[in-house]
């Protein structure tokens, strides 16, 4: 059985001749099902590949991919005099080598193989044109539930429209709305899933997110979880979203903005310690726990106000009240600009 933790030390080259041996014989019997599984799984996962995937810059895919697979090489360089059997451990890092890129290329086919797509905000009008589209428009009081053929599920609201082929074909999953909706997009990394509104065009590999056409001129995607990315269509400007975040589209005044969502949910439950009940803690511990649980980012100086104490219970507040009760305790105040929160004042300081 071979693991992430074995393959990280053998990439960082910290194998024990035992193990050394263990993964020799791994790639003797050219058994790569379980490397590839776990290879796979950190590719979906990396939030430097989603960036790329979403951006679709192929020429930083493809740089990002060597200097992958350079360090894998250059690690073998470094390791090899220490290692008991030269031979071997040359042809043991190569093969590993193999296949980290193998995979990583084959994680990147979509965009390495559509390098000269010109217009990243237009749809694909050939592949339009072969496919058969579905028009569904919820004229009930209620919301109403859509099943896209790839498992992705689409809440129209009242009053709304959804375009979809009946079978996705091509690198590319697209829709089109009008009006508002929430999707649940599961993740197909080689197929990224395009939404089209009036105004924009969001980008996403698989995420929950909701967008709203409020009014003829704006337009707003408001993210619940994963990475997305949205383009405007008069600007030709792009954003990244991530949880907690809002893009908002202006077309009369040709602007698109990203902001905090007025009411931040908890994203990462784990990040939540003692239900956020603080027992003279420096307040330093208490942002970091905001932070990820929240995934907002506070910024404040840590010399002056990093260890203030604090000692409050904020199981059930929102996110800015807890905010106006940590810096009514501490002698501060915030504001935000962007997705960003700013502490200011000069608060205590025990150093």
């Amino acid at each position: 059985m071979i693991s992430r933790e074995l393959l990280q030390k053998l990439r960082e080259g910290r194998c024990t001749p035992d193990e050394l041996a263990v993964l020799q014989n791994y790639f003797d019997r050219n058994d790569m099902g379980e490397m590839k599984d776990l290879l796979t799984e950190d590719w979906q996962n990396a939030d430097k590949i989603n960036d790329l995937l979403l951006q679709k810059s192929a020429d930083s895919a493809q740089t990002y991919i060597w200097e992958q697979l350079n360090g894998v090489l250059q690690t073998d360089v470094k390791s090899e005099e220490s290692l008991p059997d030269r031979r071997n451990s040359r042809n043991l890092w190569y093969m590993a080598a193999a296949s980290v890129t193998l995979l990583l290329l084959a994680g990147a086919g979509w965009f390495l193989s559509h390098p000269t797509e010109k217009d990243e905000f237009s749809l694909n009008e050939n592949v339009e044109l072969q496919l058969k589209w579905t028009e569904k428009q919820n004229n009930t009081n209620e919301k109403m539930s859509v099943v896209l053929n790839d498992g992705s599920i689409v809440t129209l609201s009242q009053h709304s429209k959804l375009s979809y082929p009946e079978k996705f074909e091509g690198h590319l999953r697209q829709v089109r709305l009008t009006g508002e909706a929430f999707f649940a997009v599961h993740r197909d990394t080689l197929h990224p899933f395009t939404i089209r509104t009036a105004a924009l065009q969001i980008r996403v590999l698989g995420t929950s997110f909701n967008v709203a056409e409020k009014s003829r001129s704006i337009t707003e995607v408001v993210v619940k979880s994963g990475k997305v990315m949205v383009a405007s269509l008069t600007s030709k400007t792009k954003l990244f979203l991530g949880p907690n975040e809002q893009a908002v589209e202006n077309i009369q005044e040709g602007k698109l903005t990203k902001t905090l969502v007025s009411i931040p949910e908890i994203v990462n439950p784990d990040a939540v310690k003692n239900k956020f009940e603080f027992n003279d803690i420096p307040v330093s511990e208490a942002f970091e726990i905001l932070q990820q649980a929240y995934h907002v980012e506070i910024v404040y100086d840590k010399q002056i106000l990093g260890n203030c104490p604090l000692t409050a219970r904020l199981t059930d507040q929102p996110l800015f009240t807890k905010l106006d009760m940590i810096c009514a305790s501490i002698g501060t105040t915030y504001h935000l600009e962007g997705t960003k929160i700013f502490i200011e004042g000069s608060g205590c300081n025990n150093n």
